[in-house]
């Protein structure tokens, strides 16, 4: 919840502003910092793919992307895998 909330901003989706950006990239950083090898972040969301992955793009881990659909509304999780 705390990326989401992070990511909630008034401006453009397709064009957020460099502040935003900048906060969570921070955030990710710091969860790449902490996490052990091998470790997993996982991150469920309601934010789709085209939208969130860049922000979690990072050298040090791999993405992978799972869509889940309840009958409603689809859920993103992501799933950080570190090297």
């Amino acid at each position: 919840g705390t990326l989401d909330a992070l990511m909630c901003e008034q401006g453009d989706v397709w064009d957020p502003s460099p502040e935003m950006c900048a906060n969570v990239a921070r955030a990710v950083d710091e969860v790449d910092r902490v996490l052990a090898p091998a470790g997993k972040f996982i991150w469920i969301t309601f934010g789709q793919p085209h939208f969130r992955r860049r922000h979690l793009e990072r050298a040090s881990w791999s993405i992978a992307v799972e869509r889940l659909n309840d009958g409603g509304f689809d859920y993103f999780v992501y799933i950080m895998t570190k090297h």
